[in-house]
């Protein structure tokens, strides 16, 4: 509070902004689609990843518990940035058949995809990325918090960076 003396008049600073009270040039989060039928490896990754930004952004999950529920919501919304996918859920390549219906049908190769599989040896690095099309291949054995956060982080710089012209699948 600030008192004019000339006149005893008193004039009040501005209230800051509250936490309710977006600012006009904030960024928009970063999409993305997290899907696992286990309900565990959805809470687990919400927790990790929670507060934690990218360039200034948060990220914003959705959540799918089948590889048809993920497909439905790439056909109707596709600005994910990243998806997070389990490869065994309604049946053993239900998240493969995902990552092959959004690089072959939607014909989208910006989006990354990190899949993610409780059965390491079901496809190598090698197939997961040249024939699925997927970015990051992880077994669920080997995430921790740290490195979902760092491997998520490669992808979103990946995601936000021109496409190059000569790059192959996945991009």
């Amino acid at each position: 509070m600030k008192v004019c003396q000339k006149d005893d008049m008193l004039t009040f600073k501005d209230e800051p902004e509250t936490s309710s009270q977006a600012p006009k040039d904030r960024l928009p989060p970063w999409n993305v689609l997290v899907v696992d039928d286990e309900p565990d490896v959805h809470s687990v990754t919400k927790l990790a990843l929670d507060s934690w930004t990218y360039g200034g952004r948060p990220l914003k999950l959705t959540h799918a518990s089948s590889g048809r529920e993920a497909i439905d919501m790439l056909r109707d919304r596709g600005d994910y940035a990243v998806i997070l996918l389990d490869v065994v859920m309604e049946n053993e390549l239900a998240g493969l058949d995902v990552a092959e219906y959004l690089r072959k049908r939607l014909n989208n190769n910006r989006t990354q995809i990190i899949l993610r599989t409780g059965h390491p040896g079901t496809l190598t690095d090698n197939e997961a990325a040249a024939v699925h099309g997927c970015n990051f291949y992880e077994p669920k054995s080997y995430i921790t918090s740290e490195r979902l956060k760092s491997t998520l982080a490669v992808a979103l710089k990946d995601y936000s960076s021109p496409p190059h012209p000569s790059m192959g699948c996945g991009r």
